[in-house]
């Protein structure tokens, strides 16, 4: 049988803080970004909106915003609030 140890007064964690599983450290500098930053990167097509869709989801989870344009196989994000 599996013994459990009880323990109190342990803080909650904030789940940004933890490892997710092993998932390695996001490529984009979303994180280090402050608001009139931005990145450049390249944009085949897929990955053009693969980069809104990312860039949009770590703005929700985290209450940032960014936008992001893409053009001749080239792409920028900016972070703008």
């Amino acid at each position: 049988m599996v013994q459990f140890v009880i323990e109190h007064d342990v803080p909650l964690v904030d789940p940004k803080d933890l490892e997710r599983g092993g998932a390695k450290q996001s490529k984009y500098p979303f994180a280090e970004m402050q608001v009139g930053d931005s990145f450049a990167f390249d944009a085949p097509p897929p990955l053009g909106e693969r980069m809104r869709g990312r860039a949009s989801a770590y703005g929700r989870a985290n209450g940032k915003k960014f936008v992001v344009r893409i053009g001749h196989g080239k792409g920028r994000c900016w972070r703008i609030a």
